[in-house]
């Protein structure tokens, strides 16, 4: 929305050096007059993130001031209309916040394109949203290059609309072609549309999007995309520009936008989907935190992503629509572009607005975060009525890194009595009946680990044993593997002596053996406890954050969970409602500290040890406050 901002609001702005046109055209590389300087602040500073002057760094306000950023205000005229007299400040970590490491930006080549005929250049909308009719149309309006416009909709009456776009002025032809609402973009775009694709030099790809993982409307979030891939004609000739002069770049996309959570940068409930993708398609998958353009819109050269276009997509390849969220082909695809695009052998490059600076091939998708601290998590802990810690991997840490240690002390005990041939065969069977007894549970509820033995004796025919004995003896070696991650019990610690404290965790252990190990790291602030096993409901599917708001009769947007998984900890608890709070896994922190990755298990059992101690030293803290980069030979 634009701002609405009298004349004299604007002259003051300008007259205290808060706008400079001047330093705009500097900084963004635009020959625009000073009146279109004022017109970028009023319809664009809602979203873009830029700084109008030297004198307030935008990006930096919103980073040190999250209330505004949950909010579609522009943060200049939120300072001068609230934060100069609230004395809201710009805390020094956020100054200049980028993306873009200075080992990645991309130096545009100087030598220009050499072909002398105009590129062909088709833009792809998918439309699903009707208002974006509009939208789309004002924005295709200004376009200064001859184009082709592929349009695809679920709705025959959007097809029937869209003989509006016939009379644009630089438009060579439009074909609107009604297809299945499967896939949401990605599907029209590949089964639709993907022969004509290829007949292009470039091929722009937008949609109607409306939602960033809250559900509401994130209207700064598409008109970011929308704006710095085709709205900004000063932007997009540079695009074009350099993927014309540069035949290497076969994507281009945008960094990601400021208000997107950072770790929507990951893999999430998609691995599985990745991987088949991957198998499909013929490209190494990236899993875990991974830079792709987010949102999935981008530039492409559609000679760089024939894997992609050459392969026989179908509707059918495609989940029915329900509403999904994640974990859908469409999300994997649009995690996997830029690896399907270097496995090509071509690259990516990203843009990052507020800056104007590009990065090739990878951004830094943990910029966010290794901006955070134990002492940002203190801070943050007072506006919630209840903080939620995680349990394993986020309060302690196993130092062998080994989930299975503590089934693996029962293997050798259940071997030296001769009732098993090998460790590694009853940890499967260990864990295969688990799985069983969820599965006959429906994975409503969950699994104490008396049950697992219990079932195990059956299975073993082993009546005599000792259930008790071989319980405790599974948690204790477990126990004496876990070291506190003390940066987190000394946030904990501080954080309880003035807010409710809670643990939560996914565990077959019971309640009193997670309060051993809790009091164990060193907790000794007051807190409860809340173990799945003992209410039958987990974090994974997001059923214990009912219970948990209805026990402790509290508004589950009044919770902060702290945890490591970004799946069950962050995302699933994101979804339902609460505010999340990342600490590092220790092999996440340890990896993000490596400029290539280890594979621990490639290792002989010397060299192993040796990485082990190493990823505890780096990982055992979860903040990159004293983080360094380690290189391997």
């Amino acid at each position: 929305m634009p701002l609405r901002l009298g004349d004299k609001g604007l002259k003051r702005l300008i007259s205290a050096g808060q706008i400079d046109a001047s330093y705009y055209r500097a900084r963004y590389g635009a020959e625009i007059s000073d009146k279109e300087v004022i017109r970028h602040f009023l319809n664009r500073s809602t979203y873009d993130g830029r700084s109008y002057s030297d004198k307030f760094d935008a990006i930096g306000y919103l980073r040190s001031n999250p209330d505004v950023i949950a909010e579609e205000y522009s943060p200049l005229w939120h300072y001068a209309a609230y934060g100069k007299d609230q004395e809201r400040a710009i805390d020094a970590k956020w100054r200049d916040f980028s993306w873009i490491p200075e080992d990645v930006e991309y130096v545009a080549p100087d030598i220009p394109c050499e072909a002398t005929e105009s590129p062909t250049i088709a833009i792809h909308l998918h439309i699903f949203y009707r208002d974006y009719l509009n939208r789309f149309l004002a924005l295709l309006s200004n376009v200064r290059f001859e184009f082709d416009l592929l349009i695809s909709t679920p709705f025959e009456d959007i097809e029937d609309a869209s003989h509006a776009f016939y009379d644009l002025p630089n438009v060579r032809r439009v074909d609107c072609r009604v297809g299945e609402n499967r896939g949401r973009n990605f599907g029209p775009f590949l089964v639709d549309f993907r022969e004509d694709l290829q007949d292009y030099d470039f091929v722009l790809h937008l949609h109607s999007k409306k939602s960033l993982y809250s559900g509401d409307e994130q209207a700064g979030w598409a008109s970011f995309a929308q704006t710095f891939l085709l709205g900004d004609h000063h932007v997009v000739y540079r695009h074009l520009q350099i993927m014309r002069a540069d035949p290497t770049i076969g994507l281009l996309a945008l960094t990601p936008f400021y208000k997107l959570p950072h770790w929507a940068n990951h893999t999430l409930k998609n691995r599985d989907t990745v991987r088949d993708l991957a198998g499909r398609l013929d490209f190494e998958p990236e899993l875990g935190f991974h830079s792709y353009p987010v949102g999935g819109m981008f530039w492409m050269r559609p000679s760089a992503m024939k894997a992609m276009l050459e392969y026989p997509w179908s509707y059918s390849d495609f989940p029915a629509e329900d509403g999904q969220t994640d974990g859908a082909l469409q999300h994997s695809l649009e995690r996997c572009t830029g690896s399907i695009c270097r496995a090509g052998g071509s690259n990516v490059l990203y843009y990052e607005p507020w800056s104007n600076r590009y990065a090739l091939n990878r951004y830094d998708e943990l910029a966010v975060y290794k901006k955070e601290s134990k002492a940002s998590l203190v801070r943050l802990a007072p506006h919630f009525e209840v903080v939620s810690s995680d349990v394993f991997d986020t309060l302690v840490y196993r130092r062998s890194m080994d989930v299975e240690i503590g089934k693996r002390a029962v293997g050798l005990r259940l071997v030296n009595e001769g009732l098993i041939d090998s460790i590694d065969n009853f940890v499967t069977l260990r864990n295969k009946t688990e799985l069983e007894l969820r599965v006959a549970g429906n994975f409503v509820g969950d699994v104490e680990l008396e049950q697992v033995y219990r079932r195990l004796a059956i299975i073993l025919d082993a009546g005599h044993l000792d259930l008790e004995e071989f319980c405790d003896l599974e948690f204790e070696a477990d126990l004496a593997d876990q070291r506190p991650r003390l940066a987190v019990v000394d946030a904990l610690n501080e954080i309880g002596r003035r807010t409710r404290l809670i643990f939560t965790s996914d565990s077959y252990y019971s309640k009193e053996q997670i309060r051993r190990l809790i009091a164990r790291a060193g907790i000794h602030a007051p807190h409860e406890i809340f173990v799945s096993s003992a209410l039958q409901a987990r974090k994974d599917n997001g059923r214990i954050w009912a219970h948990i708001a209805r026990i402790l009769d509290v508004e589950r947007d009044r919770i902060l969970h702290i945890g490591d998984n970004i799946v069950s900890d962050i995302q699933i608890a994101t979804e339902n409602g609460l505010a999340t709070f990342i600490v590092m896994h220790p092999m996440d922190k340890f990896g993000a500290c490596m400029d290539r990755g280890i594979d621990l298990d490639a290792f002989s059992a010397p060299m192993r040890a040796h990485w082990l101690r190493m990823a505890e030293a780096i990982g055992c803290d979860p903040f990159f406050e004293h983080g360094t980069m380690i290189h391997v030979d």
